[in-house]
C-alpha cells in the first residue's frame, strides 16, 4: 500500500479528493491491522471492511473514508468502543504479521452468548433440534440483514432455550436488530479506523523521513507531492549524512519530531523554516562532546530550541514538549513494531564493537573472571600526576580538561600513531594495535582506583592515563601535542606545543587502513580469555623486527606473549562481535580506498563540473565508484589517484552536466575499468535482489548501489557472502547493505555496473 501525503493543495477540489483517496488507502492499512487484532470488535471491524471491499471493488473503504474527517476521536470513547488498550495492542501489531498471533476465527462471533460474556465458539452447539446457532458456522460475523437458513420457521420465535443464540428469533425481528447492528458496526467502524487514521497521520513526517533516509517504516510506502516536505526531508537527510562524514551521529527522526512538536503546540513554522541552519541547530542540540545525549538534547530544546519559536511557553509547557520529542520517537517505533537499537550500529570510528568478555589473563594473578558485554565503548582520557620519579604535570585520577570521550576504535588507532608509527611495517602496526586493545582493556583489572570499567547511560567508559603510565594518544583527526611525548601529558591537537606535536593523520594513511583491518581484535588463552599484552619499546622493537623477516602480525603476536619476560599463554587473535561486519571492520579487503569518504577528505570541496557543488556534497556516486576502481587494481591514467583527482579528471573530459550528475562515458578513458550497464531492481524481493548481485559478482562485475528511495545516495558493493551484502559506504561506516539499519532491501533499487576489460 502506497502512503501518497498531500498537505498542501490550493485547489479544494483536488486536495479533497486526495484526502479521500489517502483516507481510503488508510482505511485498507487499518483494516488489515484491525482485523488481527483480539479485541472481538476490532478484529469484526476490520474483516468488515476487508470482505466489503472484496465484494465492492473497495468502495466500502471509500465510503468509511468520506465520514472520517467528520468524526472526532473522542467519539470512539462515547460509542463504547474499545479504549486505548486495545488500540494501542492493535497498532503494535501492524508491522510483521508474522509477530501477531493468529487467533481462530471461530472464536470471534458477534453473535456471542447473552449477557455481554465472550464470543462463544462455533463448535459451542446447542441442542435445538439439530441446528448450530450463534451465527455462521465459523462462528464470524455474518451479514443480519439476510437470515440463515435454520430461520425460515418463525414459529419458535418465543420458543427460545435458555443456552440459544441471540440471532435465532423471528425474521422481522432479526431484520430490526440487523440493521440496528449494522448501523452501530458501520457507526463503529468509521470511528475506530478514524482514530487509527489520526494515529498514523500523526507518524506522516516519522514515515516520510524514515522512506527517505532508508529506514524501516512498517511496510508502509512514501511518497508525496508536496514539494516543501520533500525538501525538509531531503535537507535533514543531507545534514545526517553530513554529519555522520564527520563522526557525528545525529537522528533525523528526532529532528522532525521537534518539528511535529512545535507545530503540534501551536509554533507558526512550516517545512520552509526549517532550514539546513535550523536543522544543524536541532542536530548540535542532541551532541555533547559529538555524541549524543539524551539528557542534553532536552535540556537545549527546553532552554534553546523551543523558546526561539515559542516564545510565551512557559517552561513547564518547554519540559512537557521535550519529553513529547522523545516521546514521539519511541511512538512511532512502537507502531512500527521495531527494535530501536537496530540503528546505528556502525563499528570503526564510533566505538560500538561488542566484546563479549569471559575474563582475562593477568601475569601474577592468572585468570580473572569478568563476565560483561561490552556495547557502545568509549575512552575517557584521564590526567598523569608524579610518577617514577617524574611529575607528568597533572592530578592522577581526575580527566584531562578539555578532552571529549573517545570512541575506543578511535582511541586503538590513536595509540599505534603515537606509539609505534607511520613509519613501521604494517605488520608490526597491526600487532601494535591487538596489543595495545588488548592491554588497556585488561588494564583497569591490574591497577584498580581510578582506571575504571564501567557503564554510565548507555556508554561504556574505560579510563586511560593520556601518557606512557598507560597509553599515548595522538588524536588521529586532531593532532596531538605536549611538553613531553615520553613524560608528560598528551593532549589532542596542537594547540599545548611545548616541546613536541604531531599533526593529525591523513584520510589517506595506511595505518587507518590497518585499523580496519584489525578492528575488535584481541590476544586470547586457551580459556578464551584476554591477555593482558603488557609493552615497552623492546616489545615495539621486537614487533618492528619479526615484522621485517616476513612474519604476520598474527604470528609476531603469539611469539612475544609466549617467551620470555612475556610468556603469558597466548594461543589465539579472537574478533570481537563487530555489529557493522564488513570489509572495512571485519574482512579481508585491503587498501586505502575502504576509508575513502566523499566529506572530511581533502578532496572534498572539489567541484564537479560548473555545477558549484562539491564532492563532499553530491560526491557519494563518484567517490563509490574511485573506491571499485582502485579495488580493481587496474592501471589508471592518473598518478595520484583519489576520488579528488578522479573528479578532476572527469571535468576535463566532460564527465558531469550542469547539475553535477555523472555522465558515463569519459569513466571509459581513464583505464581499463568500464562502465557496463544499469539495471533497475524494483519490483523485486529482497532475495530476487540478492540472487542478482549475487549473479553479477561471480561474473566478474563491480557494483554500485542506488540505497535510497530518491536516489540521493550510492554506494560501493564489496563482496556478496550468503545473506550478507557488504558496502564501501562513502558517507558513513555502516558496511552491511541490509544489517546496519540504515538502508533496506525496499530503498536498494538500482544497480550500475563495471567490468574490467
Amino acid at each position: 500500500m502506497a502512503y501518497q501525503a498531500n498537505r498542501k493543495n490550493s485547489n479544494n477540489d483536488s486536495k479533497n479528493a486526495a484526502q479521500e483517496q489517502r483516507n481510503a488507502q488508510m482505511v485498507q492499512r487499518a483494516a488489515d491491522i484491525a482485523q488481527h487484532s483480539a479485541n472481538p470488535y476490532v478484529n469484526a471491524a476490520g474483516k468488515a471492511v476487508k470482505v466489503g471491499d472484496k465484494l465492492t471493488g473497495g468502495k466500502v473503504s471509500q465510503a468509511v473514508a468520506k465520514k472520517m474527517n467528520n468524526i472526532p476521536t473522542n467519539r470512539m470513547a462515547k460509542a463504547g468502543m474499545p479504549g486505548d488498550s486495545a488500540l494501542s495492542d492493535m497498532l503494535q501489531r501492524n508491522a510483521t504479521r508474522q509477530n501477531v498471533p493468529k487467533f481462530q476465527e471461530n472464536q470471534e462471533n458477534l453473535g456471542g452468548e447473552q449477557e455481554g460474556s465472550s464470543p462463544s465458539s462455533a463448535s459451542n452447539k446447542e441442542d435445538n433440534g439439530g441446528k448450530t446457532t450463534g451465527g455462521s458456522k465459523r462462528g464470524g460475523f455474518s451479514n443480519p440483514l439476510k437470515p440463515s437458513s435454520d430461520d425460515k420457521d418463525d414459529k419458535k420465535k418465543d420458543d427460545k432455550k435458555p443456552g440459544e443464540s441471540f440471532f435465532s428469533g423471528s425474521l422481522k425481528t432479526k431484520i430490526i436488530l440487523g440493521a440496528a447492528i449494522a448501523f452501530l458496526l458501520i457507526s463503529s467502524i468509521v470511528i475506530l479506523l478514524s482514530s487509527v487514521l489520526n494515529v498514523i497521520s500523526d507518524f506522516e513526517d516519522a514515515i516520510g523521513i524514515s522512506s527517505f533516509t532508508g529506514r524501516d517504516t512498517g511496510d508502509i510506502d512514501y511518497d508525496t507531492d508536496n514539494k516543501e516536505q520533500k525538501e525538509f526531508f531531503e535537507r535533514v537527510n543531507d545534514v545526517e549524512l553530513e554529519y555522520l562524514a564527520s563522526g557525528k551521529r545525529i537522528d533525523s527522526l528526532k529532528i522532525v519530531a521537534v518539528y511535529h512538536v512545535l507545530v503540534s503546540n501551536g509554533a507558526k513554522i512550516d517545512y520552509d523554516d526549517m532550514t539546513e541552519s535550523a536543522i544543524k541547530e536541532i542536530a548540535d542540540a542532541m551532541l555533547e562532546n559529538g555524541y549524543y545525549d539524551e539528557d542534553t538534547f532536552k535540556n537545549n530544546l527546553i532552554n534553546s530550541i523551543f523558546p526561539k519559536y515559542l516564545p510565551d511557553a512557559t517552561e513547564s509547557v518547554r519540559k512537557q514538549m521535550a519529553e513529547e520529542v522523545i516521546n514521539y520517537v519511541d511512538n512511532y517505533y512502537d507502531f512500527i513494531n521495531r527494535d530501536p537499537t537496530l540503528d546505528y550500529t556502525d563499528c570503526f570510528g564510533t566505538g560500538t564493537c561488542s566484546y563479549d568478555i569471559k575474563g582475562y589473563y593477568i601475569k601474577g594473578k592468572g585468570n580473572v573472571t569478568e563476565n560483561v558485554q561490552l556495547t557502545n565503548l568509549y575512552v575517557r582520557l584521564m590526567q598523569c600526576g608524579k610518577a617514577n620519579g617524574h611529575d607528568y604535570g597533572g592530578t592522577f585520577g581526575k580527566p584531562l580538561a578539555g578532552e571529549e570521550l573517545v570512541p575506543f576504535e578511535t582511541y586503538i588507532l590513536g595509540v599505534a600513531y603515537a606509539e609505534i608509527g607511520e613509519g613501521a611495517p604494517a605488520e608490526a602496526v597491526k600487532a601494535q594495535m591487538v596489543a595495545a586493545r588488548s592491554y588497556i582493556l585488561a588494564r583497569h583489572v591490574d591497577m584498580g582506583d581510578w582506571r575504571t570499567l564501567k557503564q554510565e547511560g548507555d556508554k561504556w567508559i574505560l579510563q586511560a592515563a593520556a601518557c606512557t603510565q598507560d597509553q599515548v594518544f595522538c588524536n588521529p583527526d586532531k593532532g596531538c601535542s605536549g611538553s613531553d611525548a615520553q613524560w608528560g601529558q598528551v593532549y589532542s591537537g596542537q594547540g599545548h606545543n611545548k616541546g613536541f606535536s604531531k599533526k593529525a593523520l591523513s584520510q589517506n594513511s595506511p595505518l587507518r587502513t590497518y585499523a580496519s583491518q584489525t578492528s575488535g581484535e584481541v590476544l586470547t588463552n586457551s580459556k578464551g580469555n584476554i591477555v593482558y599484552s603488557s609493552y615497552l619499546q623492546t616489545e615495539q622493537q621486537k614487533m618492528i623486527s619479526l615484522a621485517n623477516q616476513g612474519l604476520d602480525y598474527k604470528q609476531i603476536l603469539l611469539q612475544i606473549y609466549n617467551q620470555g619476560s612475556r610468556n603469558y599463554g597466548a594461543t589465539n587473535i579472537t574478533k570481537a562481535a563487530c555489529s557493522g561486519g564488513s570489509s572495512v571492520n571485519c574482512g579481508n579487503t585491503v587498501g586505502d580506498f575502504i576509508n575513502w569518504k566523499q566529506a572530511g577528505a581533502s578532496w572534498s570541496n572539489v567541484k564537479m563540473g560548473n555545477s558549484g557543488r562539491t564532492i563532499g556534497q553530491i560526491g557519494c556516486l563518484v567517490t563509490s565508484i574511485s573506491m571499485l576502481i582502485a579495488k580493481s587494481g587496474v592501471q589508471t591514467s592518473i598518478a595520484n589517484f583519489n576520488p579528488g583527482t578522479f573528479v578532476e579528471f572527469l571535468n576535463q573530459n566532460g564527465g558531469f552536466d550542469s547539475s553535477g550528475n555523472l555522465i558515463y562515458a569519459p569513466i571509459n578513458k581513464l583505464s581499463s575499468f568500464k562502465y557496463v550497464n544499469q539495471i533497475s531492481l524494483s519490483g523485486m524481493t529482497k532475495e530476487q535482489k540478492l540472487n542478482t548481485m549475487k549473479d553479477y559478482q561471480s561474473k566478474g562485475y563491480y557494483m554500485v548501489a542506488e540505497v535510497s528511495p530518491r536516489g540521493e545516495h550510492w554506494v560501493a558493493i564489496d563482496s556478496i557472502n550468503g545473506n550478507t551484502v557488504k558496502m564501501l559506504d562513502p558517507a558513513t561506516n555502516y558496511t552491511d547493505l541490509w544489517g546496519s539499519g540504515k538502508y533496506t532491501p525496499q530503498s536498494t533499487k538500482t544497480l550500475n555496473l563495471f567490468k574490467v576489460g
